[in-house]
């Protein structure tokens, strides 16, 4: 009896943060398809850089319930998610990310970003550099939080830490966690 609990309580677990590739894909091509920060040739960070991700995990460290000022969209979270959510980037840390999922885009590593964006300062066509975490699923894979850091401008950019909701089998962007522009 007792292995039979445990049993569930495994699987119960286990599909409340499971991770689904699909999903992943479309999410992150959904993202790097954001041309908010010009057309201009785009590099991904091969490795996640822990210093800029653990500003926004602190700033949603106090907090359990998250809010979209703009369309007052709302989620309350548990400490068990939030804590999951938190263990799920910092795992990330220091790895490569896989590169399926960032086929057709170019890979930089840290040392070469500032001369890269340095080679086209146009706002319009100026080149961009992005580091994007893999998601992080909760609630049976419907909700998931991603941490993205755009750069582009001779160092501009935008760092931001969002839940995106699964509607109608399509993800959106959907409340924000932690954002702001340099």
């Amino acid at each position: 009896m007792m292995h039979r609990i445990l049993f569930l309580l495994l699987i119960s677990t286990n599909g409340l943060f499971a991770q689904d590739n699909g999903d992943t894909e479309i999410l992150i091509k959904k993202i790097l398809s954001d041309s908010t920060y010009g057309k201009g040739e785009l590099r991904v960070i091969m490795e996640l850089e822990k210093d800029p991700v653990e500003d926004a995990l602190n700033e949603m460290e106090s907090s359990t319930e998250f809010v979209n000022p703009s369309d007052g969209a709302k989620i309350v979270i548990s400490k068990k998610e939030k804590k999951e959510l938190i263990r799920g980037i910092r795992s990330q840390y220091g790895k490569t990310i896989d590169g399926k999922f960032f086929n057709g885009h170019k890979w930089i590593s840290y040392k070469y970003i500032k001369p890269y964006l340095e080679q086209s300062t146009s706002r319009v066509n100026s080149n961009r550099v992005m580091m994007i975490t893999e998601p992080v699923y909760i609630r049976n894979g419907e909700i998931c939080m991603i941490y993205t850091l755009h750069l582009c401008c001779d160092f501009g950019g935008q760092a931001s830490l969002w839940f995106y909701k699964k509607e109608k089998g399509n993800w959106n962007k959907w409340i924000p966690i932690s954002q702001g522009l340099f």
